[in-house]
């Protein structure tokens, strides 16, 4: 396990500068951390069945290094203009499900036909023009070349849906999304349903409560049912682009534009390249790409990690601070059968995204077996349950960190260290670095694990990356953080 945590930066800020436009990110991220966005922004529809209206349409995406690049998008109804990746479509297992497509790219140079596959679905289609591989809404931003898709989401987990008309091209220029099948029973747990981790002290008559063995009030928040539980959910969708590709179709060279002779410059989480992607969701600088990619945890907590890849190049993403527990491909449990759960995962740092492939970890973090507490003392840091004698797990620790750090004039600070080692503490920071690391958490960096997706157009650092950040469950005033599950970011389809 590699601990790319808070001392990290020190370690290699001589040898990488990192970057100051990450800084500017990240203070905007966290200014308010203990609201920022957590969790997974969708679209819904309360049922019984559930209706989404998407159109095609163009547009335009930034990269991090200020490029500029032409697409085509799909939207939902109450949008005004195409995004980045599509939107994410959230349903429940049973829900008959009917998604409306319109095709508004007449008037664009290569206008043509589109259409939408939903794999791992049996799905009827109506109207529009027949196409290869399903029925095809026509480019006249009319009724007359709409096309209606109608399947029954029977299994739960992670999917893709995508262009099925001329697949090369479309899916380069950005038509694709995820879809999200929620299991029978789901419910998700309020942001208030977290162990409370105050002194005693405090409130003598409470039950200790520990956050390694704290049973949540909501029981229902699980991927595919019983053994599936998590905390916070993440959807991360992974692609790649090159520009040029887009620069002939926006005039209309669809002779010239040869996807196999692709090469990807840019590398995208969420539809933004790092450092965009530690924004927040719906930033009002990226209208299309709503995204954000930052993650969000606390110790002891499962962090359930959506993955859908709608590139040509396999990526290898890499969870930094521990392994992550694959449990689904293609929105199959990973399970020998009925009743077992996900007995079949597999535990990895890096998980390979096939084109096409989607997949579900558990990603969790604790400081078992770290041999020293992440917390400071009990008087600097009111948190009791880390202590030999008030945990329930058995494990032992010593109680302190097992080094002296080195003077702070042979130190590179950076933006995300809090000045301490220890979990929601701070400590001395030289003159003028005021800090972003608002909560004293710990961060990661998670990213693909291919050196070349690491850059925006040759410019290093950036591309598909972005953080994971371990908060304590306490402030620096002793107030109980809660990071928000993710389903105030629901919203009505259309």
């Amino acid at each position: 396990m590699r601990h790319f945590a808070r001392g990290a930066w020190n370690k290699m800020g001589k040898n990488m500068v990192f970057w100051k436009s990450a800084l500017i990110v990240s203070a905007a991220a966290l200014a308010s951390a203990g609201s920022a966005h957590a969790g997974i922004e969708g679209y819904v529809d309360a049922g019984p069945g559930a209706s989404f209206d998407l159109t095609a349409s163009s547009g335009y995406i930034t990269a991090a290094d200020g490029g500029v690049i032409y697409m085509w998008g799909l939207h939902t109804g109450n949008r005004q203009y195409m995004q980045y990746p599509g939107p994410t479509l959230i349903v429940n297992e049973g829900d008959d499900v009917t998604v409306t497509l319109k095709n508004c790219l007449n008037g664009e140079a290569a206008a043509e036909n589109t259409s939408l596959v939903f794999p791992g679905f049996d799905v009827t289609a109506s109207g529009g023009a027949p196409g290869a591989a399903t029925r095809e809404a026509t480019p006249t931003c009319n009724a007359a070349g709409t096309v209606t898709y109608t399947f029954n989401a029977d299994h739960p987990g992670t999917f893709v849906y995508q262009s099925g008309t001329n697949t090369d091209i479309q899916l380069e220029m950005g038509l694709a999304g995820a879809l999200i099948v929620r299991p029978v029973g789901f419910a998700h747990r309020p942001d208030s349903d977290i162990p409370d981790a105050r002194p005693r002290a405090k409130n003598p008559s409470r039950a200790r409560q520990d956050p390694y063995n704290y049973t949540p009030a909501i029981v229902g928040q699980t991927a595919y049912g019983p053994g599936t539980e998590y905390d916070h959910e993440y959807l991360y969708v992974l692609s790649d682009l090159d520009p040029e590709i887009h620069e002939l179709v926006r005039t209309g060279k669809m002779a010239a534009a040869k996807v196999r002779d692709a090469k990807p410059v840019y590398w995208f989480i969420n539809g933004r390249a790092g450092p965009d992607s530690f924004f927040d969701n719906d930033v009002p600088w990226l209208p299309t790409q709503p995204y954000g990619a930052m993650t969000r945890m606390q110790p002891g907590q499962k962090t359930l990690v959506r993955t859908v890849s709608i590139g040509r190049d396999l990526h290898p993403f890499h969870t930094h601070g521990n392994n992550t527990r694959v449990i689904a491909m293609d929105g199959n449990l990973l399970s020998s059968g009925p009743g077992k759960g996900p007995d079949l995962a597999v535990s990895d740092y890096t998980v390979t995204s096939v084109p096409g492939q989607t997949w579900d970890g558990i990603f969790e973090w604790s400081d078992l077996g770290m041999g020293w507490d992440v917390f400071d003392s009990a008087t600097q840091h009111p948190i009791e349950w880390h202590e030999p004698s008030a945990r329930t797990d058995g494990e032992t620790h010593n109680g302190k960190i097992p080094v002296a750090l080195p003077s702070t004039l042979d130190l590179t600070f950076g933006g995300f260290w809090s000045g301490s080692p220890y979990l929601g503490s701070f400590g001395q920071l030289p003159p003028g670095e005021g800090g972003l690391n608002l909560n004293g958490g710990y961060f990661f960096m998670w990213h693909s694990h291919n050196e070349k997706e690491l850059v925006n157009n040759d410019v290093f650092p950036g591309g598909m990356m972005t953080m994971l950040i371990v908060e304590p469950f306490l402030d620096e005033t002793g107030r109980l953080l809660k990071i928000p599950r993710g389903s105030s970011f629901e919203t009505p389809a259309n």
